[in-house]
């Protein structure tokens, strides 16, 4: 066993082109129903915005992507990693792993969902991801939110008022 795990062939990810140091800092139009919203060199961001604000473009997600995870992975791990991301929606603020809240910032911090897989042989699983540009460059922050439902919910109801449909009747008594 040991010697057939030093057989395994090792992938090396080489990125065609260098990563830029520094990225645009684009503000996105009024959003449009139905319309993808484009910076000022027609790059395109998510296609779903909630509000006019500072987003990372999908090329600028991409290299985000690649400085977080390429820059200090080891071979084997990247193995393991998809090839890339693709946005799908995005909304100011930061998602917080704690409590599951989002927090809103001064700067430019959003939290986006982010499609990954998009190679042939992963899997494909949307999950959310927050940006923020510090440095020059837009930076990316996976966080881990709680999926457990909440304590309280659906756990005891309320009692009827075979009466409630009276009109005289207090609304909740």
């Amino acid at each position: 066993m040991l010697v057939s795990a030093c057989s395994q062939s090792q992938q090396v990810v080489v990125l065609k082109n260098r990563l830029p140091t520094t990225d645009a800092l684009y503000h996105a139009d009024p959003v449009t129903p139905g319309r993808l919203a484009y910076a000022p060199d027609r790059e395109t961001f998510a296609p779903v915005l909630t509000e006019p604000f500072t987003y990372p473009t999908q090329r600028q997600a991409e290299h985000a992507w690649h400085r977080a995870n390429f820059s200090r992975v080891d071979v084997g791990e990247q193995e393991t990693r998809p090839s890339g991301i693709r946005l799908f929606g995005c909304k100011p603020g930061a998602l917080d792993s704690l409590s599951g809240r989002i927090t809103r910032y001064r700067g430019p911090v959003v939290h986006c969902a982010v499609d990954f897989g998009l190679a042939p042989e992963q899997p494909f699983r949307r999950e959310t991801v927050n940006f923020y540009h510090h440095g020059g460059a837009w930076r990316l922050l996976t966080v881990d939110p709680p999926r457990a439902p909440v304590g309280w919910l659906n756990r005891e109801k309320s009692e009827r008022d075979a009466w409630r449909f009276l009109p005289w009747r207090e609304r909740y008594e």
